[in-house]
């Protein structure tokens, strides 16, 4: 990793994880420009879209214990939503075939800017107001909507938030520490860049959001915290087999790959998922093996083609 980023710049963390332990961290570049400090193997940052497999993995816990059937309509759960909500199944939701449109369009739509506080409840509310959705539906066609929404369904079938029910069954079983909420204080957190050519060293701190908004994203986490959740695909320690099963069932064509609960599926059988936010990267793979995982995150929007190199890393196994 040291001969692909600069140390005086925004850079990443990464781990590398075999059977659960964690093998190798390495950290490059800077948490914070003004303040030259660099970026530690503790850093935590916002893993993006990588939330996903974590509110699609309480769906099907909530399965597991006889509280709802995937395949029950939305609007069976929740209250308020228009008529698709009776015909639109949690099974959808998880893998983006709802015909929803993403929450992000909705919300340019409705002239919504990151500067502006935007909650859960206002998420909703944008959501609810989609006429129809049934032109659009079957096929893959990503949408954040669709897991606000499944964190709507936790919340409604266990009586608790999205980040207490995660709580209390993935990350206190597993003695992970991870915090739920883009805005949650998160001391140390790395600031995030991006890249400005105009910029003194080629990067601007970005203007942190007020997106209150979680499910479709909003983990807060270091790497080493990532590898340790990834070995939960080879032990089933959380959930079980049955668990595992689920998450890999009946996935749907995405591009090149196969989309099932929060994850991509590789042809090769690798799973994974990648995380974008305001700034913040994270890429997360599994082995087809299931016996490593590699996770890396960044505080500026580098290239997939870095992300590509830095997940190379796991060849130390």
């Amino acid at each position: 990793m040291a001969s692909t980023l600069d140390a005086d710049k925004p850079g990443c963390s990464a781990a590398v994880g075999i059977d659960g332990q964690v093998v190798w961290r390495g950290v490059r570049g800077l948490a914070d420009l003004a303040a030259q400090r660099p970026i530690t193997p503790d850093a935590v940052f916002d893993i993006g879209s990588v939330t996903k497999q974590f509110t699609a993995a309480a769906i099907l816990l909530l399965a597991q214990d006889g509280r709802l059937a995937t395949t029950d309509p939305v609007g069976e759960h929740l209250d308020g939503l228009p008529a698709w909500a009776q015909d639109t199944t949690l099974d959808s939701l998880i893998r983006h075939t709802s015909g929803l449109p993403d929450l992000f369009a909705l919300m340019a739509d409705a002239g919504v800017v990151p500067e502006q506080l935007f909650t859960q409840a206002d998420a909703l509310r944008l959501i609810t107001a989609v006429p129809e959705t049934t032109d659009r539906r079957g096929g893959y066609v990503y949408s954040n909507s669709g897991y606000v929404l499944l964190a709507e369904v936790v919340r409604a079938i266990s009586g608790v938030p999205l980040s207490e029910f995660l709580q209390q069954r993935i990350f206190g079983p597993l003695g992970l520490t991870m915090t739920v909420g883009h805005l949650a204080a998160v001391p140390d957190k790395p600031t995030s860049y991006d890249r400005d050519d105009t910029a003194p060293g080629g990067f601007t701190a970005i203007t942190p959001s007020q997106f209150g908004v979680i499910g479709p994203g909003g983990i807060q986490t270091t790497p080493s915290d990532l590898v340790r959740w990834g070995d939960n695909y080879r032990t089933g320690a959380v959930g079980g087999r049955a668990l595992l099963d689920a998450q890999l069932a009946n996935p749907v064509r995405a591009g090149r790959a196969l989309y099932g609960a929060g994850l991509d599926i590789e042809h090769d059988g690798d799973i994974g998922h990648g995380g974008g936010w305001h700034g913040f990267m994270t890429e997360f793979l599994v082995s087809a093996d299931r016996h490593v995982t590699v996770a890396v995150t960044c505080n500026a929007r580098l290239s997939r083609a870095l992300s590509a190199t830095l997940l190379g890393l796991w060849s130390v196994s």
